[in-house]
């Protein structure tokens, strides 16, 4: 391992690939950097190919431009994957949720309202926002945290909280929005409420937009805006790749098909002797050693603590507790809009004016549509809690109430996963 300073990265997804990146950058020579990945590709949940000239994702399909955005745009500027950013389609702005039994388009302008029956709930939960009880008060940094299914309860009511946020949540974090922290998913929305009592006033009253950084505005403008969603034209592979051949130029060793079994301490006096701080044994049975001054680990939470759990049993017995959800991605396409529309009488085109689509999921899953002028294609994401009722499964079209509209439906399990495409399971 090259350069005075030795580290080791473990998981060779997005994540690790990107602190590999970002140890070499700034290293400049002096950190080696060593990226262990257990399969025998990089890129982890990121995999991109193309079928019958359609571009299909194995898992996440976008990055957002809102939140740390810009880091990721100065990223993709330093790669130099600017003119690759494919920005999303109009199309993609319209969102359904599933509503007293049918599909219903969440309000995007005000046209869109009229004969709506999601606006009269919408627009009272935003009109007496600025007037509910604030919880988090500026100053009390202490204060407990709290889920993000009960803050937007609060703020919004339970309407939004049910039907709009679950829906959200599953796509995003495909998690249960009664257990994730509203704190560490949302922020600013916190610190809205902290400052201004209101999360709607924060967003008219918090002040000037920072600036961007001139070296990521070009990147920003392509990827459409301070509150765009954007790929790449040949999928978000894309960016995997390039920090992978990025990472080898600067000197990087990248070992696939390399599981770590455990890191071990080494001398405590490590300092006084010179000896590296921690061995990591790659294999089963430790069949390779590699001695690190640090050791940095992108993978769940669960499996660092198995890795460690010889090393610090009482830090391994708390990684064991943090819980993650694994999520399947289901893709369709279709030659043409007009050959999708055979299913269950519902075209999955998503764009231009009377376009139509299958009935959407209940709040608390996920589809998402996007149509290119000569194709049609739809995805479905199962996972997080909504899969975790009853019978240990979910699904995305009600059971009984799809009728002859059941285009698409997903029943997930934690052994199986079935695709039910006009009453057929396949």
């Amino acid at each position: 391992m090259a350069g005075n300073l030795s580290c080791v990265v473990i998981g060779g997804g997005v994540t690790g690939l990107a602190l590999a990146h970002r140890l070499l950058v700034l290293g400049g020579g002096r950190i080696g950097v060593t990226v262990l990945e257990a399969q025998s590709r990089t890129g982890g949940w990121v995999e991109s190919h193309f079928q019958d000239g359609m571009l299909m994702e194995g898992g996440a399909r976008s990055l957002r431009v809102p939140g740390n955005g810009a880091t990721t745009l100065k990223l993709i500027n330093e790669l130099r994957l600017s003119d690759q950013i494919l920005p999303a389609a109009s199309a993609a702005k319209v969102r359904y949720i599933w509503y007293k039994g049918k599909r219903q388009m969440i309000p995007n302008s005000l046209l869109s309202m009229v004969g709506n029956p999601l606006t009269v709930p919408l627009v009272s939960g935003v009109a007496l926002e600025p007037f509910q009880h604030r919880r988090f008060i500026e100053d009390e940094e202490e204060l407990e945290d709290e889920s993000m299914h009960s803050f937007f309860s609060r703020r919004l009511g339970r309407f939004v909280a049910d039907k709009v946020l679950t829906a959200v949540v599953s796509g995003v974090w495909a998690g249960d929005a009664r257990k994730l922290s509203i704190r560490s998913c949302m922020p600013s929305l916190v610190a809205s409420e902290r400052a201004h009592g209101s999360i709607i006033l924060g967003g008219l009253l918090g002040g000037k937009t920072p600036p961007v950084d001139p070296e990521v505005a070009h990147a920003m403008k392509l990827a459409g805006g301070p509150n765009g969603v954007f790929s790449f034209r040949n999928g978000l592979q894309t960016l995997t790749d390039r920090l992978t051949s990025e990472v080898k130029r600067l000197g990087g060793d990248i070992r696939m098909s390399s599981k770590v079994s455990a890191i071990m301490s080494e001398s405590p006096c490590w300092l006084k002797t010179g000896k590296p701080k921690a061995e990591v044994w790659v294999g089963r049975g430790g069949d390779d050693v590699i001695h690190a001054d640090h050791v940095f680990s992108t993978v769940s939470a669960p499996v660092t603590g198995t890795m460690i759990k010889d090393a610090d049993p009482a830090a391994a017995a708390q990684l064991s507790q943090i819980k993650n959800t694994s999520v399947a991605v289901i893709s369709l396409a279709f030659a043409s809009a007009r050959d999708s529309a055979g299913m269950g009488g519902e075209g999955m085109h998503g764009g231009g004016e009377g376009a139509r689509s299958p009935p959407p999921p209940p709040a608390g899953a996920s589809r998402d549509v996007r149509a290119e002028p000569e194709d049609a294609r739809g995805e479905g994401r199962g996972g997080g809690g909504w899969a975790q009722g009853k019978g240990g499964f979910g699904h995305l079209i009600p059971a009984g109430e799809g009728g002859e509209n059941a285009a698409l439906g997903v029943i997930s399990t934690s052994h199986v996963l079935l695709i039910y495409i006009d009453n057929m399971y396949i």
